[in-house]
């Protein structure tokens, strides 16, 4: 993207922040750099988001990008609340998967037909 004004993350929309992070995950299947820094770490991961999408997240964001080899392997889940209903509620793990971002994850009463799959290469 050209040097322009960088926004924050929090003063953005949902449909704009992805946007962005769409134009940067196209970047990143075509070029090499791009995708090397999204790799790499959480840092250099947020320093591509800035230089590709012109948005800054909040300091406190940790950011991971995964290859498809890497998605497989990792089991990653939204702790429940806490509750000391008798008996405990029932908690469905389909509706404990990320997207990390809860804005942008399923409804908590969805359930799933079918696990989520990484798409085949």
């Amino acid at each position: 993207m050209s040097k322009s004004k960088i926004d924050n993350w929090d003063d953005l929309d949902d449909r704009e922040k992805l946007d962005r992070l769409t134009k940067l995950l196209t970047r990143a299947g075509s070029n090499l750099d791009v995708r090397d820094s999204c790799l790499v770490s959480s840092d250099s991961a947020k320093r591509a988001i800035i230089k590709e999408t012109n948005m800054e997240l909040p300091a406190d964001f940790v950011v991971q990008f995964l290859t498809k080899d890497e998605a497989m392997t990792k089991l990653i889940f939204i702790m429940p609340d806490y509750s000391t209903a008798s008996p405990p509620p029932v908690r469905k793990a389909e509706q404990h998967l990320p997207c990390s971002y809860s804005t942008w994850a399923p409804p908590k009463n969805k359930v799933f037909s079918k696990p989520w799959r990484a798409p085949k290469s």
